[in-house]
């Protein structure tokens, strides 16, 4: 969630905490999901394809260090990327917000990224992509970091150029993923000692039973 803080230095947000929780790596997509976007309108001073340029070009540094795939959709998409009016209401409750998304999956696999169009007079390419890179960072799991330098920062800087993750971008997304892994092995495992444990009891019902029968 983003809003302007100062020049070419962007605020997401995300302050109450019910919106904003701290992530560490508490959810986590599935291994390979594959995010599947479409644009609904267009940011002033843009057309449909730099956006989508824009938001590809983003992508691909977040697809260095995640085992997920992003395309456009062809009739099925799972990710809404919509421009709307500043009357939305959580626009209206932010004002100084430029964009806000989903923070990880949450119910289901439906995910959205919201720019408020009207937040620059010109959207460039490089503040498009800037701030997609950011706000699906939060579509990933992640919330806002403490490192003021990091783009997933309650304060981008230089969000009119073009940026990059940073290492704690990566290290806090690579701890999303293998808390992920590392609940998905406990379920696995508990799940085997649940099934040991019901193949012992049978076991010794069996020998019971056999006891009993002998004894007869």
């Amino acid at each position: 969630m983003c809003g302007i803080h100062g020049k070419e230095s962007i605020r997401p947000s995300c302050t109450g905490s019910k919106i904003c929780k701290r992530q560490y790596g508490s959810q986590a997509w599935p291994n390979g999901f594959a995010f599947r976007y479409q644009v609904q309108g267009v940011l002033p001073g843009s057309d449909q394809a730099t956006m989508e340029a824009s938001f590809e070009r983003a992508w691909s540094k977040w697809a260095r260090v995640c085992p997920y795939t992003f395309q456009k959709a062809n009739g099925n998409a799972n990710v809404t990327i919509s421009v709307v009016g500043a009357n939305d209401q959580f626009f209206l409750q932010n004002p100084q917000t430029q964009a806000y998304a989903n923070i990880g999956p949450s119910g289901g696999e439906q995910s959205y990224v919201r720019f408020k169009g009207p937040a620059f007079a010109q959207w460039t390419p490089s503040a498009i992509h800037t701030l997609f890179l950011h706000e699906f960072g939060h579509v990933l799991g992640l919330s806002h970091a403490n490192d003021p330098n990091s783009i997933m920062s309650a304060f981008i800087g230089n969000m009119f150029s073009e940026r990059e993750l940073t290492n704690d971008d990566v290290v806090r997304m690579q701890g999303v993923l293998s808390a992920s892994y590392s609940y998905y092995k406990r379920s696995v495992a508990a799940g085997k000692n649940s099934s040991a444990r019901e193949e012992r009891s049978k076991t010794h019902w069996r020998r019971y039973q056999e006891i009993e029968g002998k004894k007869k």
